[in-house]
């Protein structure tokens, strides 16, 4: 690349916190794309919604100071912010995102100015963002022609179909910026499924007695007599897809797993689901490859357990032989959700993966009764749901997870027809798995764009949740059961709303976020959702279309979108749905008509299976009984916050598969993200792995609880505010000394040696000050040691291991873990010969029958040099 070209700007940014998105890998599957394909080309960062203290103290400062994560890079200096959007209500975060970017709320006035950057978005929610594409002026208008959107174009489908074409064309014209109207309008007739708001425009009427707004039509702004919808994009081959390579973590280094897509879209006709019929066509990757990648991944990450991603894990035509080549291999495979009836013929498979120690996955009974799972299209019979609640706990898992939509239709007769399915239910856990947690999720429906139910009269949250209680009041008073509504009244109101209502709510949104100052962190209180209703009223919005059952030429805000599924199809499905009849889903072996939903044509309109109870029948005699395994502790050095320990410990020991079942910073319940440096793993492995026996057979410990003995950590502060708050090291080391140690006398004194030894960090030139406990009590104080590197201007300590020690650490590289002896006046060796306090020692140099390894010489007699 020249030198004298800057590199495109890429801000990748989540509209909720890191934590609330740390299983998602949406975000990083973008990142990875677009910089495995143009590298230097490009500098690209992250961006998370801030905690709610953190947004606070940016509202406070006029949202000044917002930077990326990992570089730090201020929000305005970035060309291109591209928002990853999974549901409605994090959408109202979009408008603080913008004035952290400093750039006008309106996409005409960004366009204009060459030093704001494009605001595009994509993810799984883009046929429903028609809510933040609107006016924010006041009053309403009749004509939105869709200048003002939140966004200035969106990416409909997968990301590897489009977003690489678009940053390519942004690329190759060196003054884009001067013209992004015009490179937006190219892309969007140029690249599949580009939407750009300002090619359509929406027109409205006043309707009823209380002239609500409705939207009448949907027109090209360039006047063609014909509308043509973007079509979203989507790749044919998954074997040829793009891989994310990357590691998702749950809440500690032993929980993480690699995500390999094994299916996209989804088989089922589910009449309710956005996924279901805007990610058609289904598409499988092969075995093979799936096996061969998990290979790969396992090499490159160190990381022996795969979740193999996908809706409905079970539905992969060849699932028993990807589980078969990952086992093979000695890898793990985990899996999330699967559908009832294809479980119920692979029992041997499903405890398999029990047995190995797979996640607990949900089971998606969706109805509460057979008519109930017919109106949102199921496909599950009695003779199935019955077949479930028999083996549903064979092979004794920890937990069972049942979701339920509720519809507000539901009946006494529906009613009635649950409480004996949870009753039976619960009487087969009683006898065949006591220990089993069962877990019942209800989530009230919403009535989704592109979907069959989107012609559906909007449910009444009253009554919905009134049935919600009815539903779960019936579990109480059984052990071991867990009933949970998946969100509350009020935030579902709003996320109906936001669905339904198009361009003409982006004004009560814009008066909720900007205004009333709101930002979304999963609950509203009864004061800003009266507020958002009474907007949403004046906003013209239509409560009486929203009630309504629409016809088959109502005009949806979505209808300048297209997802594959045709609308005369979609309508077709609801008529089934209305009168409580199934959608045959997608075939399977040829053996059904197929439903013509328009998705896929030719070849790909069947999808082949083998006999999956006669195939699962033969796996159970293919993988490995799980071997004999060997647990040890290992260390490792981990130099930075992202880089993962597992690659580290393969290498330990020869590369052979294993897992990490605990560490260090785990045990002690440190935040992982504050940490790095030195950590102990417990990790476990085969025994048959002759590679790895021998160097495990050496380890010192067996498990962590040696840990228990550890009660101080020696480390270099990197940022603290209490740690760091000065430009005088010395002056705030010893300050910081007297505050944490208040009945210990500190004694300091200067050293030019070089305290760490060769293999230390400190420059050639030595200057460390050294401020230490000096009075030789035998008690522990909270810091008995500060050392400052006066050269190169760093802070080292000994540290208590405590929580609130812990709250004033923004960052620290541990360089040894520190076991502080118990006083004991008739054992010399609790004490240190040359200095006379307490023995300490590290645990790297911990013998095995608990004796200093040093001569009697502690700790801090070892590190400050006396």
């Amino acid at each position: 690349m020249d030198s004298n070209i800057r590199p495109l700007k890429i801000l990748i940014a989540r509209l909720t916190p890191e934590k609330t998105v740390s299983l998602s890998f949406s975000h990083k599957f973008i990142f990875e794309l677009v910089k495995s394909l143009f590298k230097d080309k490009i500098s690209a960062d992250f961006f998370f919604f801030p905690e709610r203290k953190k947004f606070a103290e940016l509202k406070i400062n006029k949202f000044q100071g917002a930077v990326s994560k990992n570089m730090g890079i201020p929000l305005p200096e970035f060309d291109i912010i591209a928002v990853s959007n999974s549901f409605q209500l994090e959408l109202i975060n979009l408008f603080h995102l913008l004035a952290m970017a400093k750039t006008p709320f309106r996409s005409k006035d960004r366009l204009a100015d060459e030093n704001c950057p494009l605001i595009i978005a994509g993810g799984i929610n883009t046929p429903s963002l028609a809510c933040v594409t609107g006016s924010i002026d006041p009053a309403p208008a009749l004509i939105d022609d869709g200048s003002s959107s939140l966004i200035d174009a969106v990416f409909m489908g997968e990301a590897e179909r489009n977003l690489p074409a678009f940053i390519q064309a942004a690329l190759d014209d060196k003054n884009w910026k001067r013209s992004k109207y015009g490179l937006l309008d190219k892309a969007s007739s140029s690249i599949a499924g580009v939407y750009f708001p300002a090619n359509y425009i929406h027109e409205f009427e006043y309707r009823g007695a209380k002239g609500e707004l409705a939207l009448k039509k949907i027109s090209a702004a360039a006047g063609s007599s014909e509308l043509k919808p973007a079509r979203a994009a989507y790749v044919e081959n998954l074997d040829g897809a793009f891989e994310f390579g990357g590691v998702i973590f749950d809440d500690s280094d032993s929980g993480a797993t690699v995500p390999v897509e094994i299916t996209r879209g989804c088989a089922s006709m589910c009449s309710f689901c956005k996924e279901g019929y805007t990610q058609k066509p289904y598409r499988e990757k092969s075995a093979p490859a799936a096996v061969s990648l998990c290979r790969q991944l396992s090499a490159e990450t160190g990381i022996s357990r795969f979740n193999l991603y996908s809706y409905n894990f079970n539905d992969h035509s060849r699932v028993h032989d990807i589980v078969e080549g990952i086992a093979g291999a000695s890898l793990e495979a985990e899996v999330k959700s699967q559908r009832i009836d294809t479980a119920l013929k692979m029992p041997k498979l499903l405890s398999y993966l029990q047995s190995s120690g797979s996640a607990s996955p949900t089971f998606a009974v969706e109805g509460i009764s057979a008519r109930m799972r017919s109106y949102l299209s199921k496909n599950l019979d009695d003779r199935t749901v019955n077949g479930f609640i028999d083996g549903a706990f064979a092979s004794k898992p920890r937990q069972v997870k049942l979701f339920f939509i509720v519809t507000g239709l539901e009946n006494d007769a529906d009613i009635t027809e649950f409480s004996e399915f949870s009753a039976r239910l619960i009487r087969a856990g009683k006898a065949h798995s006591p220990v089993t947690a069962v877990i019942f999720s209800f989530m009230p429906l919403v009535l989704c764009q592109k979907t069959p139910l989107m012609f559906a009269p909007a449910p009444d949250p009253g009554r919905v949740y009134k049935i919600i209680d009815k539903l779960s009041k019936s579990l109480s008073g059984s052990d071991r059961i867990t009933a949970r509504s998946s969100i509350g009244p009020k935030l579902y109101a709003m996320t109906a709303i936001c669905e339904f209502g198009g361009r003409e709510i982006t004004r009560a949104l814009y008066d909720l976020a900007v205004n009333a100052g709101f930002a979304y962190y999963e609950e509203i209180d009864d004061r800003t959702f009266d507020r958002f209703i009474e907007n949403i009223k004046k906003s013209g919005f239509s409560f009486s279309e929203f009630h309504a059952e629409k016809g088959p030429d109502a005009v949806f805000n979505s209808d300048d979108r297209e997802y594959g599924v045709t609308k005369k199809f979609l309508y077709k499905a609801w008529l089934g749905a209305k009168n409580f009849k199934d959608m045959p889903r997608c075939l399977r072996n040829s053996t059904e008509k197929c439903c013509g939903c328009g998705a896929c044509t030719g070849d790909t309109a069947v999808y082949k299976n083998t006999d999956i109870a006669a195939r699962d029948k033969q796996f159970a005699a293919r993988p490995a009984a799980h071997e004999n395994r060997m647990k040890a502790v290992v260390t490792v050095n981990i130099s930075r916050g992202s880089e993962l320990p597992h690659l580290k410990i393969s290498r330990l020991i020869d590369n052979v598969p294993f897992k990490i079942t605990g560490d260090t910073l785990s045990k002690l319940s440190a935040e992982r993200d504050k940490f790095t440096g030195k950590n102990f793993y417990l990790i476990e492995t085969s025994s048959s792995a002759a590679a790895a026996v021998k160097i495990i057979a050496n380890a010192r410990y067996r498990s962590l609880d040696f840990m228990l003995e550890c009660n101080y950590i020696f480390a270099r502060i990197v940022s603290g505010r209490r740690f760091l708050k000065g430009d005088n090291l010395e002056k705030n080391a010893l300050a910081l000394f007297n505050e944490l140690n208040p009945k210990f006398k500190s004694s300091v004194f200067k050293s030019a040696r070089n305290l760490f030894g060769s293999n230390g960090d400190a420059a050639e030139k030595f200057d460390f000050t050294v401020c230490v406990n000096g009075d030789g009590l035998k008690k522990r104080p909270a810091m008995p040691l500060i050392l400052t590197d006066n050269i190169q201007k760093k802070l080292y300590c000994i540290l208590k291991i405590d929580k609130q020690l812990f709250s004033m650490i923004d960052e620290a590289e541990i360089i040894d873990f520190v076991k502080f002896h118990d006083y004991d006046v008739k054992n010399a060796s609790t004490v240190c010969g040359a200095c006379g306090r307490v023995m300490s020692e590290a645990f790297s140099a911990a013998c095995s029958d608990g004796s200093s390894a040093d001569s009697g010489r502690c700790f801090i007699c070892a590190v400050s040099g006396r």
